[in-house]
């Protein structure tokens, strides 16, 4: 408990695929029944201590008729003064306690200021704050964030993400995460679950999804540039570009596989530099990507052929019909 798991896969296809196994009470049919009636749904998740976060305050069920005309945080948390406790923050109706914590969510997200707002005189981080403290308020056992960040600017998404940890680990509450963004995935989980078309493909760490990919969906979706894979008739063999060295700039103790890479074209992007191109030999014409530091100074040319290595323990092994993980052999 305390810890943040996160659900990475295409946009929006987790959520309800994953509400289908969190333990709320619902059958599955129940649940799809549920989808036409979201309001009481939600209802059913606050009474049983989970957090929602929507991505747009839009989404989030109206139990006000007059909720696009009312100040953003009476629409939100006000308990007392609009008696909608038991819905908002699960407190009895004039239960002391609601005003505080009202303002005590408000000083956690620094939203004080924006009390009196109405929610389109709000931009777009305020309204991701006040969203998450909607959730807080109601000192739920387990949030669950629908990408909170995916309506921010690049700029503003990193600070957000940098203030989302900070905030689930300064409050300890689980946290459920749904994102298709590889960087939240990778930089706010403590666990990670890749999901396709609502499968689970692998659930791990960070580390051990982008180090041990169990198939070639993890393997190619987590990952910037993708792993390289390619193809020979008994397996896939597949690296990280940022693996694929010329031939003398690693480690010269380590066992090192060795490929003949043609360059087709060079990205320049600062810290690295991309490599574009194909290979010769066993997998002749597959097309693979190298990732370097700028620290490797080597000079590259388009349209010409270099020895690139990858250490072995880098190399990863698929079986082409199942394209699941198998045991190293020999190149």
């Amino acid at each position: 408990f305390g810890a943040s798991l996160i659900l990475f896969g295409f946009s929006r296809a987790a959520w309800l695929s994953f509400l289908l196994m969190v333990p709320v009470g619902f059958s599955m049919m129940g649940l799809l029944a549920a989808c036409n009636t979201i309001m009481q749904t939600i209802v059913e998740e606050d009474k049983r201590g989970r957090g929602m976060f929507w991505k747009r305050l839009a989404q989030a069920p109206s139990f006000y008729g007059d909720l696009p005309e009312m100040p953003d945080a009476r629409v939100l948390f006000d308990a007392v003064k609009h008696l909608k406790p038991t819905i908002l923050t699960g407190l009895p109706v004039g239960n002391w306690a609601a005003p505080q914590k009202v303002e005590w969510a408000a000083a956690l997200f620094g939203i004080g200021h924006l009390l009196h707002r109405k929610p389109r005189e709000l931009s777009g981080g305020e309204r991701q704050r006040v969203a998450l403290a909607r959730a807080l308020v109601r000192e739920p056992a387990v949030f669950l964030l629908d990408e909170p960040l995916s309506n921010l600017d690049a700029q503003l998404r990193a600070s957000a993400r940098d203030e989302l940890e900070q905030f689930q680990r300064r409050i300890g509450t689980t946290t459920i995460y749904v994102t298709h963004d590889q960087v939240e995935a990778m930089g706010l989980g403590d666990r990670i679950v890749v999901m396709k078309a609502g499968t689970v493909r692998q659930i791990g760490t960070p580390k051990e999804i982008y180090h041990e990919p169990a198939d070639t969906f993890v393997a190619r979706f987590v990952g910037s540039p993708p792993m390289n894979l390619v193809k020979r008739e008994d397996y896939i063999l597949g690296f990280r570009p940022e693996h694929f060295f010329p031939k003398g700039t690693q480690d010269g103790a380590a066992k090192v596989a060795t490929f003949s890479f043609r360059v087709t074209r060079v990205e320049y992007l600062g810290a690295d530099r991309l490599l574009y191109g194909t290979l010769g030999g066993a997998f002749a014409d597959q097309k693979v990507i190298a990732r370097l530091p700028s620290t490797v100074t080597v000079s590259i040319e388009p349209e010409t052929i270099y020895d690139f290595t990858v250490e072995e323990r880098e190399l990863k092994f698929f079986e082409p019909s199942t394209e699941v993980r198998i045991a190293s052999r020999p190149l």
